[in-house]
């Protein structure tokens, strides 16, 4: 069996040195490696053992490349399959990759560097699905036990929510940490959708660069942006569904109490605490109850945010509205329930509600070393060719075009670029 709490590799390659090299590049690393020389002895080890990546050798005597990772998608297919491929086998690469075989391929002689990134977001991309299918189960168990009477509700929500309670604990690093692990936790979730999560995050950052330049605080209103329905998590799928115009008092008293879910949740993540204030603020009105006090500038932001995207998603009222629509129910509700100075505000600059993908420029003949990619390469398959990060080499320039074939017709690239605030663009 595997090394227990290791991520393990699969390496398969009929020459034992380069089965030797791969695993000297990872010996320091906290990372398992088990290596075969035959193809079909390792489908024997992944029959028994859960992994995280395999790397095979496209030609090989007893089994071709192409063949064992098909096998191994059928036993495992959350396992990240990787190709090394030399020049000589392009056309057959090539073909496997259009099949949707591998999720990631490395020419020999490869780069050391390249390899161990590869690696890394391979095991990062099955961690995730490992964790979503943990999240799952759990789900499946803990909607067992809410069918048991007379369940306490902070024990309901404590047992919805352990995942993300746990992933809280251990977060005290970097703002781009907490986006990317919190929001793959909260996707796993039935309640929530990670796409509009994405937008009101997007918009909500805009909208908080216009009126404020520090970028805590720029980055604490995007945070409560993508975690704006984190409270979801506590509410009924019925409650979720209904439009939020739609609701009568009760149903309004009880959605509202997502507020509680979202503030119990990140109660044990105290370096999120300005994101705590802003979510547990979002709903009350620029103009509130006789009990309540005006509600800080990030929650001003983030419930103009929020109710456009549902206006436009038809979450809001029975009907989609368009972007025009959506912007005159914004301004119906100036100065009592939306902050008059956010509302003038992207009034005057509606592309800060834009959330439509922006189109690039930076067409593959045009590359240049040098550059740095602002988003990952994927061919229509959705492999993997070149990470977000990249800078491009000479090399990689001259392989991108190689493969160009394999790529979206017309495709072009997000590439790095001066930033500039819009109200300057």
């Amino acid at each position: 069996m595997a090394e227990i709490n290791l991520p393990t590799i699969v390496v398969v390659d009929d020459e034992k040195p380069i089965l030797d090299s791969i695993a000297r590049v990872f010996a320091r690393q906290k990372i398992h490696v088990e290596t075969f020389l035959d193809a079909r002895d390792a489908l024997e080890f992944l029959l028994v053992n859960r992994v995280h990546v395999v790397i095979s050798d496209m030609r090989m005597p007893n089994m071709m490349g192409q063949d064992f990772l098909a096998e191994v998608f059928n036993i495992q297919p959350s396992a990240y399959r990787i190709v090394l491929t030399g020049f000589a086998d392009m056309d057959a690469t090539l073909e496997v990759v259009n099949r949707g075989g591998i999720s990631a391929f490395l020419q020999k002689p490869w780069d050391t560097e390249q390899l161990v990134n590869v690696v890394s977001r391979g095991i990062n991309h099955a961690e995730v699905i490992f964790e979503n299918e943990r999240l799952n189960e759990q789900i499946r168990i803990q909607n067992a036990q809410l069918e048991d009477a007379n369940s306490n509700l902070e024990e309901k929500v404590n047992l919805r929510t352990k995942q993300i309670r746990a992933a809280l604990l251990k977060l005290e690093g970097t703002y781009s940490a907490n986006l990317n692990v919190l929001f793959n936790m909260m996707s796993a979730h039935p309640n929530i959708d990670g796409d509009f999560a994405k937008k009101v995050a997007k918009i909500s950052r805009r909208i908080a660069t216009e009126l404020d330049p520090n970028v805590e605080f720029i980055n604490d209103v995007g945070l409560a942006g993508l975690m704006c329905e984190l409270g979801f998590i506590g509410l009924s799928s019925d409650l979720v569904k209904i439009p939020y115009a739609s609701m009568n008092a009760a149903q309004l008293k009880d959605f509202k109490r997502q507020v509680y879910f979202a503030n119990l949740i990140l109660a044990p993540a105290p370096h999120l605490n300005s994101v705590a204030i802003i979510l547990r603020e979002q709903y009350r009105s620029f103009i509130p109850m006789l009990d309540e006090e005006v509600p800080s500038l990030g929650a001003q932001i983030i419930a103009i945010a929020r109710d456009y995207q549902r206006m436009l998603d038809g979450r809001y009222s029975e009907l989609s509205l368009t972007p025009k629509k959506a912007l005159v129910e914004l301004i119906k509700h100036k100065g009592n329930r939306y902050s008059p100075e956010v509302v003038n505000l992207v009034i005057d600059h509606p592309i800060l509600l834009d959330t439509t993908p922006k189109e690039t420029n930076m067409t593959i003949d045009k590359l240049e070393p040098g550059m740095i990619l602002q988003q990952d390469i994927l061919t229509e398959n959705k492999m993997l060719l070149l990470p977000e990060g990249h800078v491009f080499t000479q090399k990689t320039v001259d392989r991108i075009k190689q493969f160009q074939n394999s790529l979206p017709k017309h495709m072009s690239l997000a590439v790095s670029s001066p930033l500039h605030k819009i109200k300057n663009s």
